[in-house]
């Protein structure tokens, strides 16, 4: 039997904002919560993704690799093996993290290319009330046993030298000053378990055990007004580090009181999808 990952999963705390333009800021404040499939952003059908929204053809939305599982090393240039049988349906809600140092009481000041993601930035100042209430969201809209879970930082990796990789959950070094943290779910068929990254009896992971409904949709629901939890702000204040000035931040992790309910999410994600496998993928292929 696999041992299970219990330990605090950050090492320092952090705040996370979700940068777009001023008027989705306003819908985002007023509790609606717009999430895509990472379909829309990766490689699979990259032709049609890019001709249905212009906005992902560029180098810091579109990610060919992304949903990778494995990076292998052939003669002629990278490969990198990515999930074609799940990870593609998954509704992903991606935000930026906001690093804190205790050492020095300061926070990071976020990257300047973060503007390309637009002029305003949502500061989520209660990561933990925040998800709880996509929890509620989604389990009105779906039901609790019918839908699953995922919130975890990203991973970076250099492209050529890591080799396993966590699909949803690992990028390419060239995005990392995204700092991404993401909230992922998707829905599973009613009445039957969702085996997402679990085994079956004897540790097997059966390869037609998917049973998460196959849509590309986007997707909207409604958490209700959080101005009691976000604020606005321009996106140079993230840029120039004026963005906490003012305000009261709850950090998304390392609580002197304990674990807490977003780091026991995060946990359990981890613990989901470290085995994952898939019978099915497709190649992603750079040339020197």
């Amino acid at each position: 039997m696999r041992s299970l990952i219990s330990a605090r999963p950050f090492e320092q705390p952090f705040a996370v904002a979700k940068v777009t333009d001023a008027k989705y800021a306003e819908m985002l404040l007023d509790g609606d919560v717009y999430v895509r499939p990472l379909n829309a952003f990766g490689g699979w059908d990259w032709l049609a993704n890019t001709q249905n929204d212009p906005s992902v053809d560029n180098s810091f939305r579109g990610d060919c690799r992304e949903g990778a599982i494995r990076n292998e090393k052939w003669e002629y240039g990278d490969i990198s093996l990515i999930d074609d049988f799940e990870t593609k349906y998954m509704k992903c809600y991606s935000t930026m993290t906001l690093q804190y140092h205790p050492e020095s009481r300061k926070w990071e000041h976020a990257n300047k290319r973060i503007a390309l993601f637009g002029d305003t930035a949502v500061v989520i100042a209660n990561l933990d009330q925040f998800v709880d209430r996509i929890v509620s969201a989604l389990t009105k809209q779906y039901g609790c046993d019918h839908c699953l879970l995922l919130a975890d930082r990203v991973n970076y990796y250099c492209l050529g030298t890591t080799k396993n990789l966590t699909p949803m959950y690992s990028k390419e070094a060239s995005y990392s000053w995204q700092n991404e943290f993401r909230i992922i779910f998707c829905e599973t068929i009613p009445n039957r378990e969702n085996m997402f990254a679990r085994p079956d009896k004897g540790g097997i992971f059966r390869p037609n055990a998917q049973s998460t409904i196959s849509s590309l949709d986007d997707v909207h629901f409604d958490i209700g007004d959080i101005r009691d939890i976000a604020y606005a702000v321009p996106v140079a204040y993230l840029i120039h580090g004026k963005w906490w000035s003012g305000h009261s931040i709850g950090f998304a992790t390392n609580s002197p009181k304990g674990i807490i309910r977003l780091e026991k999410l995060v946990i359990i994600t981890r613990n989901e999808i470290r085995d994952y496998r898939t019978p099915v993928v497709s190649a992603s292929m750079t040339i020197y």
